[in-house]
Order: structure tokens, then C-alpha cells, then sequence
């Protein structure tokens, strides 16, 4: 999803003996530099096209600029311009600061962002880069989903009067290619019975047979609160017997995904959590 991609036109190799002896090279500098670390996108954010990042200068830099811009913007511009031109666009229309660590936070990033961090100092300035993969998530039409163990009594005096939830789930798929997410499943399909906690995304990748790749539940564990405090348990490489995915047939045409069932009171785990899920009314990529 997201990639780092540092770059410099230009970086003077430090050539005095004995540099490595003395603070890890820093003093050896003889170019501006920046160092750049991603990090966790705060909780209130949206990690998909949130981006939070800490930029580091060395002792040689006096001031960076930073300019987040589309990445086709910043290639048409460097094969029409030159990459100097580019630099002097950070420069003129970029945030100045003043070489000391920051920590900017990039939101709304929809789509693949050049973050470019120009170190100035020494006479030089030397251009960073950061590449940042926004993803898009776009309605993608509704699945029927069924889930065996998370139902309703029709007769709440008989135990055997029990019924699965089943119900037409929203979707949404990334923009460039067969991956979609479900908000806060176990509210859906049970139409609010099955409270959550917290919002949480199911993620289904399919490949362009649509073939069922990956199921990731955010978190990693299917959380919801009915009745009892029970969670949904995929640990596909702990409890790879339990934990599976079958693609459809012509006896049984629906994706099934099984899981174990955790008592979030206990910690206990029971087999048999399965969710059922056809995608005939979803969007596919591709096929708008």
C-alpha cells in the first residue's frame, strides 16, 4: 500500500579520515540531508489517505521545505521543467522550516503522493522524497452474507427456533483493482443485534478470476458484542485447520470463510464460526 522512496539529485560523499569515529558520521557531513520515518497514522485519522511522517535533518541542513503534490504532477512537471525547476518549486510554494526534527501530518492523500523535502544549507539544496499510496475506496454495490452462529430465536422459548442472521452487506473496493472492505459487519447482517465496539473493516482480496485471495479482519480478530462477548478468531497460521477459505461451487455457490469462536470473557475457543458471503450484485474492477 504505501512505499518509501528516498531520492537525491545530488549527495557529496564525506571524505575526511576518520569520520566514522566521531557522532555516527553526523559531523562528516558536508550536504543538507534529511532522514524520513513513517509513522502511525493517529487514531482519528484515516490511514488509507492519512499520512503522518518525522523528518529529520542533519547538521549540515538550515532549513527544509516541504510540498506533498501528486506524483503524475511532479513527473510531468521534472520532464518539462528539470528536476533544478522542481526544487525551486518546493522551495517557492512549500512549507518552510527550520532544521529541527518534524513530525507533519499529510491528510487526504488520495492518490499516489510525492512528499518531496528539500534540505537547504552549505550553499546546497538536496531534494528528499516520500511516495505515499493513497487508496480510493469506492461504492461498490452489495453482497448477500449469511453467518451460522450469529442469529435470532423466532421463538424465544425454543431453543431450536434459531435463525441465522442473512442480510445484503454494503461493499466498497479499491479504485485500481478486487479488493473491497465491509464496515462494521456484525451490525449489518443482524440489522444492530450484534453491537460493535468499535468500527471495524473486513477485507476480502479476489484475483481477476475471482478467486477469494485474502480475508483480513481489521484488528485481526471479527469483533462484535450480541448476547455473550464473543469474536470471531482468524489466525489462519496458528490454526490453519480452522481458519479457511473455500471458493464457490455449483453445490454450495458462496464464498465460506471459517473461523473459531472466541469467548472474549474467558479467552476460550470453539470451532464452527462461519460466514457465507456471495458477491452477485458487486462491482467489480474492471467492470464499470
Amino acid at each position: 500500500m504505501k512505499k518509501i522512496l528516498y531520492s537525491a539529485l545530488l549527495l557529496l560523499a564525506a571524505a575526511t579520515i576518520g569520520c566514522e569515529e566521531a557522532d555516527n558520521g553526523s559531523s562528516c557531513d558536508t550536504a543538507p540531508a534529511v532522514t524520513i520515518y513513517k509513522l502511525e497514522t493517529p487514531v482519528k485519522n484515516d490511514p488509507d489517505i492519512d499520512c503522518k511522517l518525522r523528518i529529520v535533518p542533519n547538521t549540515v541542513a538550515r532549513a527544509v521545505y516541504v510540498l506533498p503534490e501528486l506524483l503524475k504532477d511532479k513527473q510531468a512537471f521534472i520532464a518539462a521543467e528539470g528536476a533544478d525547476a522542481y526544487v525551486d518549486r518546493v522551495i517557492e510554494t512549500g512549507t518552510r522550516h527550520e532544521a529541527e526534527t518534524l513530525e507533519p501530518l499529510f491528510e487526504g492523500l488520495k492518490g499516489d503522493y510525492a512528499i518531496t523535502v528539500v534540505a537547504e544549507g552549505a550553499g546546497q539544496r538536496i531534494p528528499f522524497e516520500y511516495v505515499f499510496n493513497g487508496i480510493v475506496w469506492l461504492p461498490a454495490g452489495s453482497s448477500l452474507a449469511l453467518t451460522n452462529l450469529i442469529g435470532y430465536l423466532t421463538d424465544e422459548n425454543d431453543p431450536d427456533s434459531f435463525q441465522p442472521y442473512t442480510a445484503e452487506i454494503a461493499l466498497y473496493r479499491k479504485s485500481n483493482g478486487n479488493e473491497f472492505f465491509v464496515q462494521n459487519f456484525f451490525e449489518q447482517i443482524s440489522g444492530g443485534d450484534c453491537k460493535q465496539e468499535q468500527d471495524q473493516r473486513l477485507y476480502f482480496s479476489f484475483d481477476k478470476n475471482k478467486k477469494l485471495t485474502g480475508f483480513t479482519p481489521e484488528g485481526g480478530k471479527l469483533i462484535y458484542i450480541g448476547d455473550y462477548p464473543y469474536a470471531g478468531y482468524w489466525d489462519p497460521s496458528s490454526y490453519g485447520s480452522y481458519c479457511t477459505i473455500k471458493q464457490p461451487s455449483e453445490q454450495e455457490p458462496y464464498y465460506l470463510i471459517s473461523t473459531l469462536l472466541a469467548d472474549l470473557s474467558s479467552g476460550t475457543l470453539y470451532l464452527g464460526q462461519r460466514i457465507l458471503l456471495t458477491m452477485d450484485k458487486a462491482i467489480w474492477h474492471g467492470a464499470e
